[in-house]
């Protein structure tokens, strides 16, 4: 993994020195991007923050409750939305394979990502960062919805724009997670240009 998080999720983590829980969850994430899974200890945890054991432990029960602040921050930060302007682009292909050099090259970015993976692998059975996941998840339904809306000047129905939308969604996802294993961005590049063609073709008749 890379060496540094980007300053825009180290703003994300600590807004300030004094804000304890939010230098927790940042040490966490760049132990992880780091040093890998193994890294994720108290002992190294503590000793990345600056922080004592017991300061630790007032803040989370336990390590394992790091992922639902983390999950809970970038919900609240809304980050996980494209930055891309619209109006920028000519159609909705030239739009979404921006979106995959946005989003699947970057290796910053792909590291974050890699390591929400992680969190939703210890803490899909929480509750709480489940309800905060979903609400990620639908929140980026609806902004590419109201996206591919952007590029036609037809109504598209919902039962054929939603599918889409979660295509687009999931599909992001699964390339971000094999990339990231495989340690090449550009593998699955071909599957996201068939899904581009595939999105044209079935909206060609509400341009």
């Amino acid at each position: 993994m890379n060496k540094k998080i980007s300053e825009k999720y180290k703003n994300l983590f600590i807004d300030n020195s004094h804000d304890t829980k939010k230098k927790i969850v940042f040490s966490a994430i760049e132990l992880l991007a780091k040093g890998g899974y193994e890294a994720f200890t108290a002992k190294n945890i503590v000793n990345k923050a600056g922080i004592s054991k017991g300061s630790l432990y007032h803040h989370f029960k336990s390590i394992d409750d790091i992922p639902v602040e983390a999950i809970k921050q970038l919900r609240n930060s809304k980050m996980y939305l494209p930055s891309l302007k619209l109006d920028l682009f000519f159609s909705i292909d030239d739009y979404l394979n921006n979106y995959y050099d946005l989003f699947i090259e970057n290796a910053k970015e792909r590291d974050i990502l890699s390591i929400y993976l992680f969190f939703d692998q210890k803490s899909l059975d929480n509750e709480e960062y489940r309800i905060n996941k979903n609400y990620i998840t639908d929140d980026l339904l609806n902004y590419h919805k109201n996206t591919i809306q952007f590029f036609y000047s037809k109504k598209i129905p919902d039962e054929i724009i939603n599918p889409i939308t979660a295509l687009i969604v999931f599909t992001t996802e699964g390339i971000t997670s094999h990339s990231f294993m495989y340690k090449e961005p550009n593998k699955f590049k071909k599957t996201w240009y068939l899904l581009v063609k595939s999105i044209q073709n079935d909206l060609k008749d509400y341009l």
